[in-house]
């Protein structure tokens, strides 16, 4: 399987450690294949006693196959695959991950990228559940520059050493369900074994904060409350003069997420309080307040503190994204998570719920920023809502018609969206024509809205107000006619003729067709004699559909 010419060394080097992952070990081979066969590398699988088969199904993969005898060490098992690497970078994963895309990686080595780099860190994608809904990501450093010091450290959570600060980030990411589990005994056993391993390493060496903070977190898991706070309290007490360091500030936090693992919302709300008050926090451990805030508060059914809330994460999310706040050289533990996909439409979620709760709608265009249109589905129904309430309110703006106009574009939400809309335009003319005025931004919808509108008044009896909505409506560009304006209009014969200019007679037919399903036949058998007059090649009309 050797993947470089004979005599030179790699360009990388990929260690996998194997272990009982028949499920998922084919998944991670073929989403390293194409790096693999892209640059010149090598795959150094570690089995770590696998008897499931798929150390078989790595094997054909493989250039090395390289036994070791489990003895609760991570560390030592990686190091086995590291001393066996020859190539100039090495990069290490489990055998329950496999990367969406190597694009970024496999250009990164092609281009010459690599030479300015020590480190790469890429995304690990933590799921929740089986069905991908609930993740979050966290960045990893999962690839070095190989000098002969790297070495693992660590009989869990191992990372390499020594760090270094020169660091490529991906956007890349790979697959993770380790946290997924069938059994609630599954879930028990890993994290005994987790606590058992991080316990032995916290007392080989107490001053290690990593080891500290990664007690703290699996206590919280294990629900060992107790044991989880009396650490915590020792760590901060030791660490008074320490508190700027990242790992400390994950762990001042770690208060406020015992509080909520205990469901106890008020004694949540107070520690965050004491925090923010007590420590000069980090723009990661800030972010993290400004989301845990929103999440207590949606928790207490404080909708107005939700609303209040959401524009600082809104904003500290932004700028994340836009780099001016670098939090990825911050990062510490899953501190990154707070910017996830996941966590975001969390608070979202909240920020929605608190809306419909108060009637306020003045955070909406913050909101609509944030909201994934296109994949939402659980709350299609208040969606709805709360984009014609934000309008109704006055708060509307191009942010409210970009988000109106992909909210369309969600099956799910299409017809919830466009009830909303009928509603809005049925009772408020001066409203209607705000509408249809900020609607002309919006080239695919407009046609539409000014049919929704004339439809709405094709049903009252102000002639003028008919007049008025066609012609707002022909006036639209003529590929905009359709069997829907067809079948609307046929209940003013007088206009139908202008109507006929612009559309064939297949899509009137299929006008009638619609409207007959909405109306009884003998309401357009009147219409139907009128359109005889304008064209009377179609004269089987009438009997077509009679």
């Amino acid at each position: 399987m050797r993947r470089y010419t004979k005599g030179e060394k790699p360009l990388l080097s990929i260690s996998l450690l194997v272990s009982n992952s028949i499920d998922t070990i084919q998944k991670c081979m073929e989403s390293i294949k194409p790096l693999l066969e892209a640059i010149p590398s090598e795959l150094i699988v570690v089995d770590g006693g696998s008897k499931d088969g798929a150390i078989d199904v790595a094997r054909e993969y493989a250039d090395e196959i390289v036994p070791f005898v489990w003895c609760n060490d991570f560390s030592a098992a990686r190091n086995v695959g590291l001393e066996r690497a020859t190539g100039q970078w090495f990069l290490y994963l489990d055998d329950d991950e496999w990367f969406e895309d190597v694009t970024e990686i496999i250009q990164f080595f092609q281009s010459g990228e690599y030479k300015q780099y020590e480190n790469g860190w890429y995304i690990v994608r933590n799921y929740s559940d089986k069905e991908k809904r609930s993740y979050t990501d966290a960045y990893v450093g999962r690839m070095h520059k190989r000098v002969p010091e790297l070495r693992f450290v660590g009989k869990i959570h191992e990372v390499l050493s020594p760090a270094s600060s020169v660091i490529k980030y991906f956007s890349c990411y790979v697959h993770h369900f380790g946290y997924v589990f069938d059994t609630a005994e599954q879930k028990k056993q890993k994290s005994e074994r987790n606590i058992t391993l991080v316990e032995l390493e916290y007392k080989k060496n107490s001053n290690n904060l990593g080891m500290a903070a990664q007690l703290v977190q699996e206590y919280i898991v294990d629900e060992q409350f107790e044991k989880a706070e009396k650490l915590m309290q020792k760590l901060l007490e030791e660490n008074k003069n320490n508190i700027q360091q990242p790992l400390m500030q994950y762990i001042i936090l770690g208060l406020v997420r015992l509080a909520e693992a205990r469901e106890d919302w008020e004694k949540a709300e107070q520690k965050l309080h004491w925090i923010e008050k007590t420590y000069c926090l980090n723009e990661a451990a800030q972010l993290a307040c400004a989301a845990e805030r929103i999440i207590i508060a949606d928790k207490k059914g404080d909708s107005n503190c939700v609303l209040e809330a959401f524009p600082t994460y809104s904003s500290m999310c932004m700028q994340v994204r836009d780099g001016g706040i670098d939090i990825q050289r911050k990062l510490v533990m899953d501190f990154y998570a707070y910017v996830s996909e996941e966590i975001e439409q969390q608070m979202v979620d909240a920020a929605m719920r608190a809306m419909l709760k108060t009637d306020n709608f003045s955070i909406a265009e913050q909101v609509f920023e944030k909201i994934k249109w296109t994949k939402e589905t659980r709350w299609a129904e208040a969606y709805g809502k709360i984009l014609l309430r934000a309008y109704e309110k006055d708060s509307a703006s191009d942010a409210f018609f970009k988000s109106l106009d992909a909210a369309l574009n969600n099956p799910r939400m299409h017809d919830i969206v466009l009830a909303h809309i009928e509603q809005l335009l049925a009772y408020d003319p001066s409203r209607r024509e705000l509408f249809l005025e900020k609607a002309e931004v919006w080239h695919r919808t407009e046609a539409f809205f000014r049919l929704l509108f004339m439809e709405r008044c094709l049903r009252q009896e102000d002639k003028k107000l008919i007049e008025q909505s066609i012609q707002q409506y022909l006036a639209v560009p003529s590929e905009k006619y359709d069997a829907l304006a067809t079948a609307a209009l046929l209940k003013e014969t007088a206009w139908i003729s202008k109507l006929l200019e612009w559309i064939d007679f297949s899509t009137f037919q299929q006008g009638v067709a619609s409207y007959l399903r909405e109306h009884e036949p003998e309401y357009v058998w009147k219409n139907t004699e009128e359109l005889r007059n304008v064209w009377p090649e179609n004269r089987k009309l009438y009997y077509d559909y009679m």
